[in-house]
Parts: structure tokens; C-alpha cells; sequence
């Protein structure tokens, strides 16, 4: 039995673009960060893949999530972080040296999940590590990202490719 699509194609003529290319690849947040600051980025352990793409046509499909908790004596304080994927070296996500992926939390030590996804050409078929760092200033308060109650202490990031 033959299966049709809606514009004529069927399983045996339809394009090849879209198809996954490879499982899914985990990095997992090793421990949980804390922190009053750095003034400068730094690695979140275990927030890291390496992939070797089948074809330098791919595209990669990066997810990352995280749990974050603030620590504010108040509610008018702000503790906030900032977060960027990176390719390598190569900052891959569509924030800028300003702004990035703002975190932000107003309550005593609650704890929220941040999600955010990235697509990639990294145009090549040679082994490729992404990473995802933290940022948060040293006048901030205290910032608590991961939570070891949640599976991998709250922190993953998830790699897939896609045939382009």
C-alpha cells in the first residue's frame, strides 16, 4: 500500500529535507552553580555536545534548558543572569555582547525553567562542540542555576541534526 501527501508525493518520491539525521545527544548539567557573580562568562559544566554532522548541508537543532533560582532579601531586588550558546568559540544565538538570554528573578529563592533553541549551520562534517555559559555580574545577588532535585540537576542541552 502506497501512502500519499497532501501535494501528490508519497513516502518513496517525497524530498529528503527535514529528515533527522541523528539521535538526539545530551549534555547535562553536572552540579548545580552558585554564585554571587564573575564579571566575565564562564563554561556551565556538562552544558556541552560534540557532534560529527553526516553532511556540511545539516542543520542543527540545539535546546536548552535550565532551572533557575534567585536569591533577593526582597522583592524589589533583582537578581538576573545572562546566558549564550556557543559554537566552539563562535557565539551562535541570535543576543548580542549586550543583552544575550536575560534571566531574571523578583522572589525569594523560587525556581523557574528557562527554555530557549537555537538553529545551526555549522557548515562542516569535522567533530563540533557546543557549549552554553553564564553570565552574572558581580554586584548582583545570589543566582542558583540548576536544582539537583530535577533529573541531570536541572540543566540540559539537546543537539540534533537535521538534513537540510
Amino acid at each position: 500500500m502506497t501512502i500519499y501527501f497532501a501535494d501528490g508525493t508519497n513516502i518513496a518520491t517525497a524530498p529528503t529535507g527535514g529528515k533527522v539525521l541523528s539521535k538526539p545527544v545530551l549534555g547535562a548539567l553536572t552540579s548545580t552553580v552558585s554564585t554571587q557573580g564573575s564579571n566575565s562568562w564562564t563554561d556551565l559544566a556538562g552544558m556541552s555536545v560534540t557532534i560529527s554532522p553526516a553532511s556540511s548541508s545539516s542543520r542543527i537543532h540545539l535546546v536548552c534548558h535550565l532551572a533557575i533560582t534567585g536569591d533577593t532579601d526582597t522583592n524589589s531586588d533583582t537578581t538576573y543572569a545572562r546566558l549564550r550558546l556557543l559554537r566552539g568559540s563562535t557565539q551562535i544565538d541570535d543576543g548580542d555582547a549586550s543583552s544575550n538570554w536575560w534571566l531574571s528573578r523578583h522572589s525569594l529563592q523560587r525556581t523557574d525553567t528557562y527554555t530557549f533553541c537555537v538553529i545551526d549551520h555549522p557548515n562542516t562534517t569535522s567533530s563540533t562542540t557546543y557549549k552554553v555559559q553564564r553570565y552574572n555580574p558581580s554586584n548582583n545577588r545570589s543566582l542558583i542555576i540548576g536544582y539537583t532535585k530535577l533529573p541531570n540537576n536541572g540543566g540540559e542541552l539537546w543537539a540534533t541534526e537535521y538534513d537540510n
